[in-house]
């Protein structure tokens, strides 16, 4: 079957399943995935960083923001999708990680019933040892008291949990992957 929304956005805290998410949309409907921590990565090395760690992304994402609005992250994410669209080659987007209310207010704004956002939510003791099994590379926890400072300053500095109520279905990851990709079958198929 054929997916319902040209443009999906996933929204979750770190290690709730955003990157498997996209990359079952992506493979099931043909859809491209653009990460909007990759297009903030690429304004920090514009900017000059050379090592990009969480902290880096976020004072770049927050000099982004205040430079040029609390969505622009989101619409320079959009201004991609659409240049990648024009190839023909993928039948829609999905955007991995947003992170603000004024991000998936702008979703909603441009994409209306052709987009829907998917809140991606599993418990802070199933991401913690996500995190910690996947060790990205600038992205490490020594423990469990340093990963929920993590998780406490993403809530605060971006209102994560916040933007995450304005999301049209909430998938909750807390199973298996094949039960994640069935869960995402059929809201994108059947709702």
């Amino acid at each position: 079957m054929k997916c319902r929304y040209k443009y999906v956005g996933l929204i979750g805290m770190p290690g709730s399943g955003k990157d498997k998410c996209a990359a079952y949309i992506s493979n099931k409907y043909k859809m491209v995935i653009i990460r909007l921590s990759d297009v903030v990565e690429r304004e920090a090395y514009k900017m000059g960083y050379k090592k990009i760690t969480r902290e880096a992304l976020r004072q770049v994402g927050t000099e982004i923001r205040k430079r040029l609005g609390q969505e622009a992250v989101m619409r320079l994410a959009a201004e991609e999708g659409e240049r990648l669209m024009v190839s023909g080659e993928y039948s829609g987007v999905v955007f991995n990680g947003l992170r603000t209310i004024e991000e998936v207010l702008f979703f909603k704004e441009k994409y209306g019933i052709e987009g829907c956002i998917i809140g991606v939510f599993a418990t802070l003791k199933t991401r913690y040892n996500r995190v910690k099994e996947r060790g990205r590379y600038g992205f490490d926890v020594k423990d469990y008291q340093s990963f929920l400072d993590e998780d406490m300053r993403e809530l605060k500095l971006f209102g994560i949990g916040n933007a995450m109520m304005l999301a049209d279905y909430i998938i909750v990851n807390e199973g298996s992957l094949e039960e994640l990709h069935v869960n995402l079958q059929v809201l994108l198929e059947n709702r």
